[in-house]
């Protein structure tokens, strides 16, 4: 098992979870549909580097099962993630199209010395 102590003092934590949201919050501009996700406290916001790997679409899924199915016919949009706070990090798209569940994949924030 490897350990943060083996790569050095540069990184002094990491935080990672999965997102298949059930509640989407509607806001303006690039975060007209978001969606906030609480973490452990972080230091320093500015020492902070947070990831995304995952998709916003307008297609229901099926939340009752293990995986995420979508028609083909959805639209599929390019969500941005952002450090607001020293506990939340907020997923969001700039489409209004966006529905209840439509942001679905894996965050990480990585939190440096």
């Amino acid at each position: 098992m490897s350990t943060l102590s083996q790569y050095g003092s540069g990184i002094k934590s990491i935080q990672t979870g999965f997102v298949g949201t059930t509640t989407v919050s509607t806001g303006t501009g690039e975060a007209l549909r978001y969606v906030d996700i609480t973490v452990s406290a972080v230091s320093n916001i500015s020492k902070c580097f947070v990831v995304f790997n995952g998709s916003a679409n307008n297609q229901s899924y099926d939340t009752n099962s293990w995986y995420y199915s979508v028609s083909l016919s959805g639209t599929f949009f390019i969500p941005t993630i952002r450090v607001l706070n020293s506990t939340t990090i907020r997923i969001m798209s700039s489409s209004s199209s966006i529905l209840a569940n439509g942001f679905v994949g894996r965050w990480t924030l990585v939190e440096y010395n």
